[in-house]
């Protein structure tokens, strides 16, 4: 899980909930079970990676940072409210 703001926060807790084993990251570090120090760490060995970013600016920022890390068969779902473009 990339961002844990309103969103993100609440959709990873649910997971946790449910018995997920969740890697979390936020750029504010929020001390949450399972945060992890960067959104590499988060998606190592992730076989699905959700995206809750607030913009477009942090979305891009944080997909060409884990672009080199990703694997076949991950499924990446971006939730961040972000223009086509």
């Amino acid at each position: 899980m990339l961002g844990l703001g309103i969103i993100g926060s609440r959709a990873s807790e649910r997971l946790v909930g449910a018995g997920w084993n969740v890697a979390r990251w936020n750029r504010t570090p929020k001390g949450l079970t399972g945060e992890v120090s960067s959104p590499e760490a988060a998606v190592d060995g992730a076989s699905v990676i959700s995206i809750y970013l607030k913009d477009s600016p942090a979305l891009r920022e944080v997909a060409t940072r884990i672009e080199p890390f990703l694997k076949p068969g991950q499924t990446v779902l971006n939730h961040s409210t972000v223009d086509l473009e």
